[in-house]
């Protein structure tokens, strides 16, 4: 009998906006491949995305999608802020309107607790029972966020019991961080008891990054006893063409990749990085890859020193990197920073080029930085002690002295070592002492 494992992620392409998103479960599923399991991943359907460049992964998975509304608004919306002329005045018209009901359909989804996502639980628990009986699956891995994917788990655990491992993965906290924890102590109260919920159902859980679990049993009860630590990582399969470092250059160059908001409530806010950028006066050249949204002048105030340019495929995304002297990493806000660890630094790590490192003092990635020795931190909010580090990063680099960041030597955050975590608490039909088929049951 072949194993089969289902995972349920509501954001999975083509129907997922960005790729960090979802990164963690197709990588995941791609190793379950790889280690002889055929994959069946359920997710939300709205309007097609992209698929990232990963049409060859996504082939080898078996795919389910369920209708979602809220999935198809998020997605639409998405696309259609892509590719919208700003200076078009019928678009402009056109815009107040649609305005008006994304902030209608935005209000409606933030309401409800967790988020909108659970409108359609049901509907993914019934396709995930439907795909466990019919294929004979007993390991069901559930991702969150969005946390509503919980009340998927929760359901699907009620109805099937011990005929299914239910493993519950967090990519992120959810009541434990203040992004998504809910705010009124009615909904905190009603949201922290759905979340035991899902903790309790749970027969086993996965969490991304070590304050995860401290902040669970703090919280809720102590869950130690059936959760492991599954980090992100870099990705041992995927080839990269690492550039030579230069040498005999007097421009130092600073790569950062993804997204970067500098309005004052976004958490990736470079404006103090700037402001250090342009007040040390270092032949420097700081390089933006991504979803870049700047309202500041800052094309003008940093001039040579500021280049920016769109997304790239993940394959160039990594060459890039290694064209670079130095990789940044930013979190800008204080609220949720402890759990930290962007999928960046471990890419960073691949591409073997010194990581600088901003955000608050207590930010993970900042903790993995500084004990590996790979890097350089700074508090992101502090513009003195970023230009000092930027002058030591200088003079670093000037007498070739750059902290040495060696992949094969930091193997232990690779997807593929990471991943191997989860295989022993994947269990066989007689483990989990049922028959060798699932009888079909009533929803």
């Amino acid at each position: 009998m072949p194993k089969r494992i289902l995972i349920i992620a509501r954001d999975f392409p083509p129907y997922a906006n960005s790729l960090g998103s979802v990164l963690r479960m197709l990588k995941l599923g791609d190793f379950l491949v790889d280690s002889g399991y055929e994959v069946h991943v359920l997710a939300a359907e709205g309007e097609p995305v992209s698929t990232f460049g990963y049409d060859a992964t996504l082939s080898r998975f078996k795919l389910h999608y369920v209708p979602d509304r809220f999935q198809r608004y998020a997605t639409r919306f998405w696309i259609r802020q892509q590719t919208i002329t700003r200076d078009s005045d019928t678009v402009a018209k056109e815009s107040a309107a649609r305005w008006v009901k994304t902030r209608l359909l935005a209000y409606t989804y933030k309401s409800i607790i967790p988020d909108g996502g659970l409108l359609y639980a049901h509907n993914l628990a019934d396709a995930a029972q439907t795909i466990a009986e019919r294929f004979n699956i007993r390991n069901v891995i559930v991702s969150s966020p969005p946390h509503s994917t919980q009340a998927v788990g929760y359901i699907l655990k009620q109805r099937m019991g011990p005929r299914i491992n239910y493993i519950l993965d967090y990519r992120d906290s959810w009541n434990t961080l203040g992004i998504f924890a809910a705010k009124n102590p009615v909904t905190r109260w009603i949201s922290q008891r759905m979340e035991a919920s899902a903790l309790n159902a749970a027969d086993h859980i996965t969490y991304q990054s070590a304050p995860v679990l401290t902040k669970l049993n703090s919280m809720f009860f102590n869950v130690s006893s059936k959760a492991t630590l599954v980090m992100n990582g870099f990705d041992e399969k995927m080839s990269i063409k690492r550039s030579a470092l230069k040498t005999g250059s007097d421009t130092i160059t600073i790569g950062y990749f993804g997204a970067i908001n500098d309005i004052p409530s976004s958490y990736r806010n470079p404006t103090t990085f700037f402001e250090a950028v342009e007040s040390t006066k270092l032949p420097m050249k700081v390089i933006f890859f991504g979803d870049i949204n700047l309202r500041g002048n800052w094309d003008k105030r940093l001039g040579e020193k500021l280049e920016i340019y769109g997304s790239v495929s993940h394959d160039e995304a990594l060459h890039r990197m290694s064209e670079m002297d130095i990789l940044m990493l930013l979190h800008s806000q204080e609220q949720g920073s402890d759990e930290v660890i962007p999928g960046k630094l471990f890419e960073y790590i691949f591409a073997e080029r010194p990581i600088l490192a901003l955000g608050p003092d207590g930010m993970e990635s900042r903790r993995i930085v500084k004990d590996e020795g790979i890097g350089y931190t700074a508090d992101a909010s502090n513009k003195n002690e970023i230009e000092r580090t930027l002058l030591t990063i200088y003079s670093d680099w000037k007498e070739k002295r750059l902290p040495e960041v060696d992949a094969k030597k930091l193997s232990t955050y690779s997807r593929q070592n990471q991943y191997r975590k989860i295989l022993p608490y994947l269990l066989d039909v007689q483990e989990l002492g049922c028959d060798a088929s699932i009888p079909s049951s009533t929803h």
